[in-house]
């Protein structure tokens, strides 16, 4: 399995996103090797204090198209106790807004 990886400069880093590469060796920051979501504001922190971009997979976390886009990126919201491995795509995200949450709705 081949990783897409995209470059992302700290100012556009945002919550959802996958860290899987940085700009400097993984030893001279405290964040774990194997990489890691950006599950909040002080995690966007944290990579600043260190980074000058990152590399982002968009296999596990979302793109920077999709932080922008108004369904995902106004509504996003991650559980930080769930680590399923899965992301949250756009027709998810529009689902559950159209369906108000409910998980009985027919496709």
């Amino acid at each position: 399995m081949s990783l897409k990886q995209l470059k992302v400069f700290i100012h556009e880093l945002k919550v959802g996103m996958y860290v899987s590469a940085l700009d400097k060796p993984w030893a001279e920051t405290p964040f774990p090797i194997q990489g890691f979501v950006i599950k909040n504001g002080v995690d966007i922190s944290r990579v600043k204090a260190y980074c000058d971009y990152v590399f982002v997979d968009i296999e596990k976390g979302i793109s920077p198209s999709e932080a922008e886009s108004p369904v995902i990126g106004s509504h996003l919201s991650l559980d930080s106790n769930q680590n399923t491995g899965s992301r949250v795509t756009h027709r998810d995200q529009a689902t559950f807004i159209r369906t108000g949450g409910r998980s009985d709705h027919k496709l």
